[in-house]
C-alpha cells in the first residue's frame, strides 16, 4: 500500500506528539473575568507559545485566538458558564497541584489543516488498558505523557455548548496514514448514554462510523451494556465504544500486531482497508467549527 497524501504538519506531529505535546487544562465553557487580565500579546503564531508565556506563577489562565494570533493572560481562573458568547478565543487554565475536576481534563492540542484540535483519545504503544468501566469512560483516564481518553462527560459538555467537528487520525503498522473528518459531531448526555451523532464525512480512511452502524449508537462498557445484541459487545471486544451489533470501527480495541489476517478484537477501522486490519496508532480529536 502506498502512503496517502496528508498535510506535512500531520506527518511530523503524529510521530512526536506522545513526547512533545503541550498539556493544558482547558476551560471549555469558560468566560473571562476582565478585571484579572494581566496582559495581551498580538502576534503569537501558535497555541503552545501562548501556553509557554503563561508559565509565570502570576498567570493562572490564558486565552488564544487562532485567527488574530492573539494571546491573553489572566491572574485568576475563568468562570464556568454555559452561555459565554463566542469571542474567537479558546480559554485555558493551568493545572493546580493535586487538582481533580469533573468536566475539565488534562488534554493536548494538535494542528491539522490550519485548525486547532483538542485530542480526546490517543493510542500509540498499547500501555493503557481500554477495558475500563462506565465511570472511567465517563470521567476519563490516562494522561498526556502517554495514552489517554479525555472522558465522555467532557465530550458532551463541549459538543453540546457549540458546534464541533470530529477528526480521527489512523496509522497502520506499516506506516500508512489516513484520516476521517466529520464536520458535525455531538455526544449526548449521560441520560442518553452518551449517544454518538456524526455527519458530513470527508477524508481518506472511509466513513466507518456513518456507514457501518455506529452512528446514533449509545456508548457501552463492560458494566453498562447498551448495544443491540443479546450479549455484551464491550465484554467480547474488551473495550468501551459505541457498539451496535458489535463493531466495524473500534479504535478502543486491544492493541495487536497485524498478522495479515482479519482480526476484529483489535484497533480496527474497517473502511481503512476494507478488512479487519489491526492498526497501530490512533488519535481522536474535536474542534469548534470556525
Amino acid at each position: 500500500m502506498s502512503l496517502v497524501t496528508i498535510p506535512y504538519s500531520f506527518l511530523i506531529a503524529f510521530m512526536v506528539v506522545a513526547v512533545q505535546g503541550m498539556s493544558y487544562y482547558a476551560i471549555l465553557n469558560g468566560a473571562s473575568n476582565d478585571t484579572s487580565l494581566l496582559g495581551h500579546t498580538v502576534g503569537v503564531d501558535k497555541l503552545p507559545k501562548c501556553a509557554k508565556l503563561c508559565e509565570n506563577e502570576d498567570c493562572a489562565s490564558f486565552a488564544y485566538n487562532q485567527q488574530q494570533k492573539s494571546c491573553k493572560f489572566y491572574s485568576s481562573r475563568h468562570i464556568l458558564t454555559p452561555d459565554r458568547p463566542t469571542d474567537g478565543y479558546t480559554y485555558f487554565q493551568k493545572r493546580a497541584e493535586g487538582e481533580s475536576t469533573k468536566y475539565r481534563r488534562l488534554a493536548q492540542t494538535f494542528t491539522f489543516n490550519d485548525r486547532i484540535w483538542t485530542v480526546i483519545q490517543k493510542r500509540f504503544d498499547g500501555s493503557l488498558s481500554m477495558n475500563q468501566n462506565w465511570e472511567m469512560y465517563k470521567n476519563g483516564f490516562g494522561n498526556t505523557t502517554g495514552e489517554y481518553w479525555i472522558g465522555l462527560e467532557t465530550m458532551h459538555q463541549v459538543t453540546s455548548s457549540s458546534p464541533h467537528s470530529l477528526l480521527v487520525l489512523l496509522e497502520s503498522w506499516t506506516g500508512v496514514l489516513k484520516y476521517a473528518q466529520y464536520d458535525s459531531f455531538t455526544i449526548a448526555s449521560e441520560s442518553d448514554k452518551y449517544r454518538l451523532d456524526v455527519s458530513e464525512y470527508s477524508g481518506t480512511a472511509g466513513d466507518c462510523l456513518g456507514t457501518k452502524g455506529h452512528n446514533q449508537m449509545m456508548f457501552s462498557t463492560k458494566d453498562n451494556d447498551n448495544d443491540l445484541t443479546h450479549n455484551s459487545c464491550a465484554d467480547a471486544f474488551k473495550s468501551g465504544y459505541w457498539y451496535d451489533r458489535c463493531t466495524s470501527c473500534n479504535i478502543n480495541g486491544p492493541m495487536k500486531p497485524d498478522p495479515g489476517l482479519n482480526e476484529r478484537v483489535a484497533i480496527v477501522w474497517h473502511t481503512f482497508s476494507n478488512r479487519f486490519m489491526p492498526l497501530g496508532k490512533t488519535m481522536m480529536m474535536m474542534s469548534r467549527l470556525p
